[in-house]
């Protein structure tokens, strides 16, 4: 379980800065913290795609356009389809 030291004061956070962090305990605390998100920066983050699946009425679906780990499921998925339907067309 995450946790932070004594001494992080949480009212001297940057939540815009953290909504775009990808790491793992970042977005442990942010999921604790849900009103403090930028949601238009953790739309953009490739590593919260779980915690804004949960949350879509908060998505700036501008920025998930951007999101790279999305563009990637994207492609692995047409990329699926192409060759299952060549496959299929054989």
């Amino acid at each position: 379980m995450f946790k932070l030291k004594d001494w992080i004061d949480q009212d001297k956070i940057n939540w815009s800065h953290l909504s775009a962090n990808p790491s793992a305990r970042a977005l442990t605390l942010l999921e604790k913290n849900q009103d403090k998100i930028d949601w238009w920066k953790l739309s953009e983050n490739p590593s919260a795609l779980t915690l804004l699946e949960k949350n879509q009425d908060k998505i700036d679906w501008d920025m998930l356009s951007s999101n790279i780990a999305l563009s990637l499921l994207m492609f692995q998925s047409l990329f699926y389809l192409f060759f299952f339907c060549k496959f299929l067309l054989w």
